[in-house]
């Protein structure tokens, strides 16, 4: 099922994600570990890694599955990711909420990979509510970059939970990116899976590869993430 985005809108959701475009882009230009854009974490959570290489240590290119502690899911990367922390104050006079990326930039910078996720302040009551945080998320995404959509936003669900698949071109300076997307509210708490690469070097198939290895650990217990 396929749907544009509406008129209406989440403040919250365009402002985090807007601002998670950024950062996403931010590191595929520089091609640095740290970015200016990012509040790198002292104490990074702990990682399990595992891959579908024969050898001990997978070399760059080699996929291999990425299982944050803390994160409660799974996704798989091309090569160990940099863990970096970004705090975005909300409106409300509400707490500052703490984004966790996970990122990896391949292809000498032209392709990157990024797993997020943060928790909500509160557990949304209803379809509605999920809803428009989704809404909120696609929008600021897109519009806050001046993004054009190549395609209907896509409802989509992770088991019973409720997501959106979007993507979507715009331009930096002089180059032009394509990104692929999946966000999705899983109880609490926000997940959101990007592909981004420089236009000449876009690959959907791999995208969607990338998108489709996320997996959550709560499943086996069916209980939704708290904070």
């Amino acid at each position: 099922m396929q749907r544009m985005i509406e008129n209406k809108s989440s403040k919250f959701g365009q402002r985090l994600f807007a601002s998670f475009a950024l950062v996403i882009a931010a590191s595929l230009l520089s091609g640095s570990t740290t970015v200016s854009a990012y509040q790198t974490a002292s104490n990074p959570p702990s990682t399990q890694t595992s891959q579908q290489a024969t050898d001990d240590k997978p070399k760059d290119g080699e996929w291999r599955v990425i299982s944050p502690t803390d994160a409660l899911a799974t996704f798989m990367l091309p090569k160990k990711p940099k863990y970096v922390e970004r705090t975005f104050p909300p409106v409300s006079n509400k707490p500052p909420v703490k984004v966790h990326l996970y990122r990896a930039t391949v292809n000498d910078g032209k392709e990157s990979y990024v797993f997020g996720y943060h928790d909500l302040h509160k557990l949304p009551v209803n379809a509605a509510e999920i809803n428009r945080i989704l809404e909120g998320a696609v929008r600021g995404s897109v519009g806050n970059v001046e993004g054009e959509l190549l395609s209907n936003v896509t409802e989509i669900r992770f088991k019973k939970y409720p997501g959106r698949q979007f993507n979507y071109r715009y331009k930096h300076g002089e180059e032009l990116y394509v990104v692929l997307a999946r966000v999705f509210v899983v109880g609490q708490r926000q997940y959101q899976i990007t592909s981004l690469s420089h236009e000449s070097a876009y690959n959907e198939k791999l995208a969607t590869n990338f998108l489709n290895s996320f997996k959550l650990v709560v499943l086996e217990n069916d209980e939704p993430p708290v904070p």
